[in-house]
């Protein structure tokens, strides 16, 4: 933020957004929190702490640990310090580059890492994960009261109910469907809804493995040809595979994934195969990154074969809060001229993160 402000120019504005109160605090919420704090991220950290030990009736313990450049930079030093007068149930821990004689609270000089105060001072079960990102303060219990698993067995029974077809078209499948449907195939994150001038009836864009989900997991949908003729599993099998090479891994990877109940998409604008969420896009932020490597090496997909590209992804996912999931298909040896090779192939599940050199060092030093 301080380097934009530097780069602006006298004349020029800045769009400022205030607080949007995701998280409200009940007293007894949790037994703990774990908090860390950097700058001017102290604040929100203060109120929260404030509420809790102001409040005699109130047991939650709190761990803060608040990182600056300076001693002279920290935030709010004598409201932290009234806190700690009032309460013995509240601990802090202030990190600088450079210590100085009035950093009392901590016994060794220099510099460390954040997983060296973690591992003394908050222990891994008093620390309260955020868990997924929700967009909006009460996303989570929308939610939970609406399952993607509910809403998919409410899209499978309507797309039945109606005998529902969808017609292929080159590397696409256009499904037409009724406000209802439309409705549930939003809800349930399938295709993309393409504006017509109909009001009662909508069309979607359906991807290759959503179409084919749709189509010989769930046994909902029927396919055409161009030529109004239904197609078998094997013909659609054959027909898909021929758009694209890696269709088989691909597809495996997608039914793998949605029968675990994420929402699947495409991952395109990060560089990856697929993105995946815990519910619907308009409620949560992604959380996986997806790559789709093949066993054999017959998948088409070369990603990751040399460190630069896996450097950079890993980069890419870190920027945006995402971690990289590398989902393994091992055919086994399977011949996939028929669908029925999926009953043979195993997925193996890697998430990858970045190795930092001076963490691990500091960890080492710690455990000696």
């Amino acid at each position: 933020m301080s380097h934009h402000f530097r780069e602006m120019r006298v004349g020029e504005y800045l769009s400022v957004k205030g607080p949007k109160g995701r998280f409200k605090y009940q007293p007894g919420q949790v037994r703990a929190f774990g908090m860390l704090a950097g700058g001017s991220g102290i604040t929100h950290m203060f109120q929260v702490t404030r509420a809790i030990l102001e409040n005699p009736k109130d047991s939650t313990k709190v761990y803060l640990i608040y990182a600056n450049v300076t001693f002279e930079d920290i935030l709010l030093k004598s409201g932290f310090k009234t806190l700690i007068y009032i309460c013995s149930s509240f601990s802090w821990y202030i990190s600088t580059s450079v210590f100085r004689d009035a950093v009392s609270v901590l016994s060794f000089p220099g510099t460390f890492s954040f997983s060296f105060l973690l591992k003394d001072h908050i222990s891994p079960y008093e620390m309260e994960l955020t868990g997924p990102r929700w967009k909006g303060k009460g996303f989570a219990a929308t939610a939970l009261a609406n399952p993607i698993s509910k809403i998919v067995s409410q899209l499978q029974s309507s797309l039945l109910q109606s005998e529902s077809c969808a017609l292929i078209l080159g590397s696409d499948v256009l499904l037409e469907a009724d406000q209802e449907q439309a409705d549930l195939l939003n809800r349930a994150c399938f295709g993309r809804p393409i504006i017509t001038a109909d009001k009662d009836k909508q069309r979607f864009q359906l991807g290759l493995e959503e179409a084919f989900y749709l189509f010989h997991h769930l046994r909902c949908l029927s396919i055409l040809d161009e030529d109004k003729r239904s197609k078998d599993d094997g013909e659609l099998w054959e027909y898909m595979k021929s758009k694209r090479r890696t269709f088989s891994n691909h597809y495996m990877a997608y039914s793998h994934l949605r029968s675990k109940n994420w929402v699947v998409r495409s991952g395109a604008q990060y560089g990856v195969d697929f993105v995946v969420y815990r519910h619907h896009p308009a409620l949560v932020h992604s959380e996986y990154a997806v790559l789709v490597l093949c066993e054999d090496g017959d998948g088409g997909n070369d990603r990751l074969r040399v460190w630069s590209d896996l450097h950079c992804t890993l980069r890419l996912c870190g920027s945006v809060a995402k971690t990289l999931l590398v989902l393994n298909i091992n055919k086994k040896g399977a011949d996939d001229r028929l669908p029925s090779c999926l009953e043979q192939y195993y997925v193996e599940e890697r998430t990858l993160k970045r190795w930092i050199p001076e963490q691990c060092r500091e960890d080492q030093m710690a455990r000696s």
